[in-house]
């Protein structure tokens, strides 16, 4: 067994930044990421002026390209802005700035004993790059920059909720996905928490698209690929969007935005079913915790545009906690997820809740999850290395209430040979992605104009002497092509750089065509209500219907959606 000899805070820090949820460090150096100088072969005339990238391995590399405007001062709170022009020749080959970030992660971690040092660790601001409310950058890679407009574009939304994360971190490097299927892969940075999501509508009209800007660069952005994604020689008629955790959760947002509506043609949702977020009233209440938290009156809220932007975020996590108190004890997972998007002018409905989108009823997407995502938040709490009888039952309590017995006897029964540690991860597992996955599938699927597929990553790393398992965010360097760069958190041996290449395959024939379906796999049929199809991905990845068939009827009854 391949063993990596880390302690658990190395591993947690390394891992917060493998799920793109900002945590202290990287799980690979900068230096796993290609250095690029400007090379006079990516010359590429954009609508704002020209840029030169670099070449690496045989791709050509931007970073940093400027999508909008700078959102600070007077942009604040407003949807985004056209980038201003520029003469000469702009290199682009550094990122562009983060969003400012940081100052407490979503409401559902715990804020005590062992579970708070890992969510300070979790939700620690990055430091690779500088923070700034300049932040709307993205990066391309493609192997050609020839007005050819033929390929495949991959526009990956980074994970870390709706709160940290960045399009530079080293897991999304497109380099290997380009190389293998002749893809452009672009990934983009955006405003995050308050500053991207604080519902400013209830004080004032002119303010009411406040609670979405977040979402509206991310729309900007897309409109930026339509217009300009050809000078890469990607195609803007095969746009598919992507992405991890909160990234899932905004491309399950983007599928109900009438503003994207045409600006991407498929999407995949990897371990976050985005159903619908906190009602207004909640989001409301955020706001007004967050202008207490910073000494503003309500009449005075104007105030917040001349606050610095660290200050704002370091009262948001705190303001968030304030409501958290507010709310009632069984207030369902979303409503007390935290900073995220507002229902109103640029989304009229929830994403799928309670039915699947208009919007987007001729997207095909593909959703899914990991067999064991909870690990990576739980394994690094020591008492959970043996798990026994009251500590199993105690965990599904805060779940279920008085129904874990009831659920604990049937994960039992469909696993009678699985430790108590495992049947603990995979119950709630099952409660954080799973159940909702299938729910959002489901719903999708039954509207029956585009094909649904899904999916469960099965596959276990090896490192950590197999702890782990297959916890979230582990598929991330299999799509892309990366579990040798990624070696610290998939081993890098020949079963994970095997099942890479079936992967990355599989997401590219998708983007192409709309279809996951390759030679390396087995047929992948739609999910529909009569069969349930979903691909298990592992060694011998195959089609399975209604896999888990047990535990999705016992979870039915408990869930709010």
């Amino acid at each position: 067994m391949y063993k990596n000899k880390i302690n658990r805070r190395s591993f947690l820090n390394r891992s917060a930044q493998v799920a793109g949820i900002a945590g202290v460090g990287s799980l690979l150096s900068s230096n796993a990421l290609a250095s690029v100088i400007p090379d006079p072969r990516s010359v590429v005339n954009i609508e704002s002026g020209k840029i030169r990238g670099g070449v690496a391995d045989g791709v050509h590399v931007f970073r940093g390209i400027p999508y909008g405007a700078d959102t600070g001062g007077k942009n604040r709170f407003l949807p985004p802005q056209p980038a201003a022009k520029w003469t000469g020749v702009r290199d682009t080959v550094e990122f562009g700035f983060m969003a400012p970030q940081g100052g407490g992660g979503p409401a559902t971690l715990p804020r005590s004993g062992a579970g708070a040092r890992i969510t300070r660790e979790l939700f620690a601001p990055l430091n690779s790059q500088p923070h700034s409310e300049d932040c709307l950058y993205l990066n391309i890679c493609s192997r050609g920059v020839k007005k050819e407009a033929t390929r495949p574009v991959m526009v990956w939304l980074h994970g870390g909720g709706f709160m940290s994360g960045s399009g530079a971190s080293s897991l999304y490097d497109g380099i290997n996905l380009c190389r293998r299927g002749d893809v452009v892969v672009v990934t983009i940075n955006h405003r995050l928490g308050a500053l991207g999501y604080l519902h400013l509508g209830d004080l004032d009209q002119d303010y009411q698209r406040s609670g979405m800007v977040g979402m509206l660069d991310i729309i900007r952005a897309l409109e930026w690929v339509k217009d300009n994604i050809a000078q890469f020689g990607g195609d803007p008629n095969r746009v598919m969007i992507f992405g991890e955790s909160g990234g899932g959760r905004k491309v399950s947002t983007m599928l109900a935005l009438p503003g994207a509506k045409g600006l991407f043609h498929s999407a995949v949702v990897h371990s976050g079913p985005g159903l619908r977020f906190s009602s207004n009233e909640t989001a409301h209440l955020r706001t007004l915790a967050l202008l207490d938290e910073l000494g503003i009156s309500r009449s005075n809220y104007k105030k917040l545009l001349d606050v610095p932007f660290d200050k704002i975020i370091a009262a948001q996590g705190k303001a968030e906690r304030k409501v958290l108190t507010q709310l009632p004890q069984d207030a369902s997972f979303f409503e007390r997820y935290g900073w995220a998007p507002v229902m109103g002018p640029d989304m009229p409905h929830w994403p799928f809740d309670p039915t699947a989108p208009q919007e987007s009823i001729d997207v095909p997407v593909i959703v899914g999850c990991n067999r064991h995502e909870s690990s990576l938040f739980l394994t690094p709490n020591p008492r959970l290395d043996n798990v026994d009888e009251n500590m199993l039952r105690a965990h599904v309590e805060r779940l279920v209430g008085d129904k874990a017995d009831e659920l604990i006897a049937v994960y039992r029964n469909a696993y009678p040979d699985k430790s108590l540690r495992r049947i603990l991860m995979l119950i709630d597992s099952d409660d954080r992605y799973r159940m909702d996955s299938i729910v959002l599938a489901e719903r999708k699927a039954t509207l029956g104009a585009a094909p649904t597929y899904m999916y469960r990553f099965d596959w276990e790393t090896p490192v950590w002497d197999g702890l782990l398992m297959a916890p979230h965010a582990l598929e991330i360097p299999f799509v892309f092509d990366n579990a040798q760069l990624s070696s610290a958190f998939t081993g890098g041996g020949p079963d994970a750089v095997a099942l890479s290449a079936i992967m990355a395959e599989t997401w590219i024939s998708f983007a192409r065509t709309g279809d996951p379906n390759n030679a390396a796999l087995p047929t992948w049929k739609p999910y529909e209500e009569n069969n349930r199809a979903t691909m298990l991905f592992n060694n011998d990845s195959q089609l399975v219907n209604d896999p888990g068939r047990a535990e999705r009827i016992a979870w039915q009854p408990l869930r709010k959606f």
